[in-house]
C-alpha cells in the first residue's frame, strides 16, 4: 500500500517537471515537495554533483535528469587522485582526456602493459605485468579506480585469454585497490551482463560484476553501456551493429539500446567519481546519459 502511494505521489508531483521516469519525459510541477518528502522518508538519494536523483520503491529505480541542488565549486572539493586501467581503449582514452581537464583530479595514475606518453604533469604512468600482482599491487593507491580494461576475442585469440584480461586482471586490480584503501570503484561492463548467461561475453562480464561487488569497496558503480560509437573503430562487427541499431532506432524500435558515444560514457564516469555516493549500483543503457550531463 505504501509503495503504491509513493508511486502515485511520484507521478503526480513530477509529471510536469523535466524528468524522465522509465524513459518518459514530464514537465514542471512542485518537484521539490516530492524530493523533500522522499528524502525525509529515506526513499530518494540526491546527488547534486552528478545532477541525478534516484527514487527506489520496492527495488524499482526511477532516474530523474534534472539537477537538484547546486553543483559544488571545484575549489570546494577535495583534490582527488584517479587510478586508471585500460587508458588506451575507446572509453579509457576519452576518460583520461576529461580527467586531465578537470581541476578536481590532481593526480592521474595510469597502469598499463606498455609505456604511454602523456605530456602533462598530472599523469604518472606505471608499466606493469598484470600476471605478477606482487610487483605492482602496493602502488595502487588513490581515491577512485576507473576500470576500463578489455579486449576482443579476435585480439585475445581465445576465450581463455579474453577471460584473463577482461575478468582476472580487472578483479585482481580491484582487490589490490581495496586492500590499499581506495574507496570508490567505477567499472565499465556491458548491457546484458549476466553471470548465468549462455553467451560467453555476457557471462564473463556478469561474473566480474558479481565478484567485484563481493570485495567490500565502499562505493561501487557499474556502467552497462549499449553499443558504443568509437572514433576510428576497426571493429567491423561493432560498426555494423551500430549502423543496424541506428536504422531501427529511427523507426522507433529499441530506443533504450541506441548506440552511445564513448565520450558520454567517460563523462558519466567522471561525474560519478565526483559524487558522494556510497553503496553499489548498476547504471544501464540510456540512464548512463543522465550522469553525463
Amino acid at each position: 500500500m505504501k509503495s503504491m502511494f509513493l508511486k502515485l505521489l511520484m507521478f503526480r508531483t513530477l509529471r510536469r517537471e523535466r524528468f524522465e521516469i522509465r524513459g518518459r519525459p514530464f514537465k514542471r510541477l512542485f518537484p521539490m515537495i516530492f524530493v523533500i518528502f522522499c528524502s525525509n522518508a529515506g526513499f530518494v538519494q540526491v546527488s547534486a554533483e552528478s545532477g541525478v536523483s534516484e527514487l527506489v520503491v520496492d527495488g524499482s529505480v526511477f532516474y530523474c535528469r534534472k539537477k537538484i541542488g547546486e553543483r559544488m565549486n571545484n575549489k570546494q572539493r577535495k583534490a582527488l587522485t584517479a587510478i586508471v586501467i585500460g587508458a588506451t581503449g575507446a572509453v579509457g582514452s576519452d576518460l583520461v582526456k576529461q580527467l586531465r581537464e578537470d581541476d578536481v583530479f590532481e593526480n592521474i595514475e595510469i597502469f598499463s602493459r606498455r609505456n604511454i606518453v602523456f605530456d602533462h604533469p598530472k599523469f604518472h604512468v606505471h608499466v606493469i605485468d598484470f600476471d605478477h600482482p606482487e610487483t605492482w599491487k602496493n602502488k595502487v593507491k588513490g581515491d577512485v579506480l576507473f576500470s576500463c580494461l578489455g579486449t576482443t576475442i579476435n585480439q585475445a585469440g581465445s576465450e581463455e585469454i579474453q577471460w584473463k584480461v577482461d575478468h582476472d586482471y580487472q578483479l585482481e586490480f580491484a582487490k589490490a585497490a581495496h586492500e590499499n584503501g581506495v574507496g570508490k570503484y567505477v567499472l565499465i561492463s556491458s548491457v546484458g551482463a549476466d553471470s548465468s548467461s549462455r553467451l560467453f561475453y555476457l557471462r564473463m562480464k556478469g561474473t566480474l560484476e558479481d565478484n567485484v561487488k563481493k570485495l567490500g569497496i565502499p562505493s561501487v558503480t557499474i556502467l552497462q553501456p549499449p553499443g558504443l560509437i568509437r572514433k576510428n573503430s576497426d571493429r567491423f562487427g561493432e560498426r555494423f551493429l551500430v549502423r543496424i541499431l541506428k536504422i531501427v532506432n529511427s523507426i522507433g524500435l529499441f530506443r533504450d539500446q541506441r548506440p552511445m558515444k564513448t565520450e558520454s560514457v567517460a563523462a558519466a564516469m567522471v561525474s560519478i567519481a565526483k559524487s558522494d555516493f556510497e553503496g553499489q549500483k548498476t547504471i544501464s543503457a540510456q540512464h548512463i546519459l543522465d550522469y553525463a550531463q
